[in-house]
């Protein structure tokens, strides 16, 4: 006998007798195809093409199932579409009694495989694959672990409901504007649903007595609302949206607004919105100013100054509403710091 052939029929001291014998038995196609006619249910043979069984590498999966146990992963198509059998054998002197939640793992593992298989097609056509898992159990004891998943769970009848039962959806697209009335909880929902309308103010207006009562009793959670309109809200008239939201907060609490803003001056569409109109506003009463005190200079040295009066415009408005970061206001009105100190003295 060969070198060669000595080394292949050597056993491998880290593979299990039963794991091996296992793997080596199942690797002939005739003996899979004997064991799935004879132990796979019958809706399952129906359905299944076991001419196109194949065995497939389950290295990346195996760790979910955790000592004592060994797989084999064969596909094989379910009709048109290409699913799998997972043949698992407890070789344990006794039975796991997880082994059915570590089977779920198992399977939910094969799953994100499968999609990341199916990268190249678009969302909406990934399918996940048919899976049926099957447990060869040769420990020296009576199999009695829970045959279920569900099982494991105290109450087997509510478990099956929470798994397998459609998916409670709460969408805010069907709930009607009359059927949220002035709880916390409809008020989140209120805004929810119309965070993305065109003009976010006037659906503030429409339920302005909600965010009176928030602010009245939770302005922590006001607070919060707030940061998300002017995080992800737009409006048409962004001046009038940052009065009413003043409005409805406590004369004490106002500050509180202008604090907000502060933070959220370089982000969100109405943030955007307000820093291009005040932009916009200053720059051209400053164009104006600059282009008449310069009009004898010429034209370019006009319009030079009209955009510093319009900046500094700018920078007074912002520090009369009480923003006190100067490096924002200098970021903002791209000014030099220097000019921020001597208009805030």
């Amino acid at each position: 006998m060969s070198e060669k052939t000595k080394q292949s029929n050597e056993p491998n001291n880290n593979v299990k007798p039963h794991d091996r014998f296992f793997k080596k038995s199942m690797s002939y196609p005739e003996i899979a195809h004997e064991f799935f006619k004879s132990y796979l249910p019958k809706e399952i043979l129906e359905i299944i093409d076991l001419s196109t069984l194949k065995q497939e590498n389950s290295s990346a999966l195996s760790n979910e199932l955790g000592e004592g146990v060994s797989d084999i992963l064969y596909s094989v198509k379910y009709g048109k579409e290409t699913g799998y059998i997972s043949l698992l054998l407890e070789h344990q002197s006794t039975s796991d009694r997880l082994i059915t939640f570590r089977i779920q793992k198992y399977m939910l593992r094969l799953c994100e495989e499968h999609l990341r298989k199916q990268k190249d097609k678009k969302s909406s056509e990934k399918i996940l694959p048919l899976i049926y898992p099957v447990i060869l159990y040769t420990g020296n004891k009576k199999y009695t672990a829970p045959r279920s998943f569900y099982e494991l769970f105290e109450n087997v009848e509510l478990a099956k409901k929470c798994f397998t039962e459609p998916v409670k959806i709460v969408d805010v697209n069907e709930i009607k504007d009359e059927e949220l009335k002035e709880r916390y909880l409809d008020t989140m929902l209120y805004l929810m649903r119309h965070i993305y309308a065109k003009d976010i103010l006037k659906y503030i207006v429409k339920k302005i007595v909600n965010f009176e009562i928030i602010a009245k009793n939770n302005f922590s959670y006001l607070e919060d609302m707030l940061v998300y309109i002017i995080e992800k809200g737009e409006s048409e008239n962004t001046k009038e949206l940052l009065s009413v939201l003043q409005e409805i907060v406590p004369k004490e609490k106002k500050g509180n607004i202008m604090t907000i803003a502060e933070r959220l001056a370089t982000s969100g569409p109405i943030a955007d919105k307000i820093r291009e109109q005040s932009m916009k506003a200053g720059m051209e009463a400053g164009m104006e100013a600059g282009m008449e005190a310069g009009m004898e200079a010429g034209m370019e040295a006009g319009m030079q100054k009209g955009k510093l009066e319009g900046k500094l415009e700018i920078a007074k408005k912002m520090l009369a509403e009480g923003i006190l970061d100067k490096k924002m206001i200098a970021n903002i009105t791209e000014l030099d710091l220097s000019e921020i100190e001597k208009l805030a003295n």
